[in-house]
């Protein structure tokens, strides 16, 4: 049903753009003393998550307005419902006052509205992150600014690696992402020599389920526990059977854990539990610097890496463009393999994955920190 959907909207979409919004020199407002027009697609609760990131990209307006760069975000709420996002997605790929949006939507929607912004041939930038089906598609529009979820297992399955865990159990919900980060840490551990997965499991997804699989784990001499779930309710709740059966279990988990919501519940059960990062941020002056000088900008959340990589986001964009005349040229400008040197470091794969070496988090004291414990988040 979705393939036919992406269909349809790809013939409205190319009908549209055959009578009257191809794409021209003028495509560029900057270079015409215009201001940038971005949409932001995503739902009420979405944006509310990702403040930080918004926040950063406030920060980085201000600054290049005192530059006499004009830059605007329009928020597109589409209430979190799936036919919404692709009514939104569409009005905004067809409408020539957007030269490019960003969105915090769902998966879903994300994997279907790639289509239709990669055929009108508007930059989508892909905050939360997709399936790794969307960035293996081949698409020329669409940039992710999250590592992959089998490059987020890889990046674990190489730390296991590293601290020496030689039995490994992996526990999955069987979902698209959970598989493809479940194959990027086999990948990692497989014929390595020290690792092993001496357990792979689809589940438990239920406490009646757990007892079976827990006493398979402790006949199996289990070091540590990999997990990748989507229904976090359930995911924390697995957390917290797992050691109130064995405390010092060792837990690791996909990036999907790094939710401060279920801290006051969970908080004693989460503490020392590792995950990949999904934006990976070097801890140095420029990201200390960034952080004392806007505290007192943005006082309603604290100021974190993502608020840095929305900045910088934004810095990207207006300093590609200074060049760019056409969509085309911009996006290869993007994709430069010097990438953007900021505050933090942003470069694409010409795939338009993002092109970082994945670092990893640890939960401690009720806070996600950088695990080389040097700042909080």
């Amino acid at each position: 049903m979705k393939r036919i959907i992406r269909v349809l909207l790809s013939v409205l979409l190319c009908t549209l753009l055959l009578t009257g919004c191809g794409q021209s020199d003028a495509w560029n407002p900057l270079k015409s003393d215009k201001e940038l027009n971005i949409a932001v697609l995503g739902s009420s609760t979405e944006f509310e998550e990702r403040q930080d990131f918004l926040a950063g990209v406030d920060l980085a307006i201000a600054e290049l307005a005192q530059e006499g760069i004009t830059i605007k975000y329009k928020l597109f709420d589409d209430g979190g419902s799936y036919d919404n996002g692709i009514t939104n997605a569409q009005q905004v790929a067809t409408d020539e006052k957007f030269q490019m949006a960003f969105t915090f939507q769902s998966f879903e929607i994300v994997d279907t509205i790639a289509t239709l912004f990669n055929d009108a041939k508007k930059p989508l930038f892909i905050i939360d992150g997709c399936y790794d089906k969307t960035m293996n598609a081949g698409y020329e529009y669409v940039f992710n600014m999250t590592i992959s979820a089998e490059d987020a297992g890889n990046a674990l399955g190489q730390y296991v690696i590293k601290k020496g865990y030689k039995w490994i159990a992996v526990a999955h919900s069987n979902s698209e992402y959970s598989l493809n980060f479940q194959e990027g840490f086999n990948d990692a551990v497989s014929g390595n020599g020290v690792s092993t997965i001496i357990d792979l499991v689809s589940g438990p997804n239920k406490q009646s389920e757990f007892d079976e699989v827990w006493n398979r784990w402790k006949v199996l001499g289990v070091q540590a526990v990999v997990l990748s779930f989507d229904d976090m309710d359930w995911a924390v709740e697995l957390v917290k059977l797992i050691k109130e059966r064995d405390p010092n279990m060792k837990i690791l988990a996909d990036a999907y854990f790094n939710d401060l919501s279920y801290m006051n519940d969970y908080g004693k059960y989460l503490e020392g539990m590792i995950m990949p990062s999904s934006y990976p941020v070097d801890s140095n002056e420029k990201l200390q610097r960034f952080y004392d000088e806007n505290e007192s900008k943005i006082t309603y959340l604290d100021i974190t890496s993502i608020s840095a990589q929305g900045f910088d986001l934004i810095k990207m964009i207006a300093s590609n463009l200074k060049e760019a005349t056409t969509p085309k040229e911009f996006v290869e400008s993007m994709m430069n393999e010097k990438g953007y040197d900021g505050v933090t470091k942003i470069k694409f794969k010409q795939s338009g994955k993002l092109d970082k070496t994945p670092k990893y988090w640890v939960i401690k004291n009720g806070k996600v920190w950088r695990e080389e414990n040097e700042n909080a988040k």
